[in-house]
Parts: C-alpha cells; structure tokens; sequence
C-alpha cells in the first residue's frame, strides 16, 4: 500500500516532466525512449519491493 503510493507521488510529477519535454521536442525516437523509461521506473518502483518482501 505505502509503496503504492509512493509510486504514484513519485510518478506523476515524473510523468508530468517526461510530458513537457515531448511538448517541446518533436523527435519521436527521443520521446518513445523517454516514456519508455518513465514505464521502467514506474514498474521497478511499484514492483522490486513486493518481490523483495516476498523472497526474504
């Protein structure tokens, strides 16, 4: 729950930065890559401390 969270207040304003940088750069590669790594840390942060939890 607390990682939930905490995924989401750091996501959003994560999201919303990767956001402005596409609004200012057209170049697509740039902008699949950057979401791309939005996706990434939004799963590693949602999901690497559940598993963790889990395996101890």
């Amino acid at each position: 729950m607390i990682t939930t969270i905490l995924s989401v207040i750091i996501f959003i304003p994560l999201f919303m930065v990767f956001s402005y940088f596409f609004l200012l750069d057209k170049n697509i590669k740039k902008t699949l890559l950057s979401s791309l790594l939005a996706v990434t840390i939004f799963i590693s942060i949602t999901f690497v401390p559940s598993l963790l939890f889990l395996f101890k």
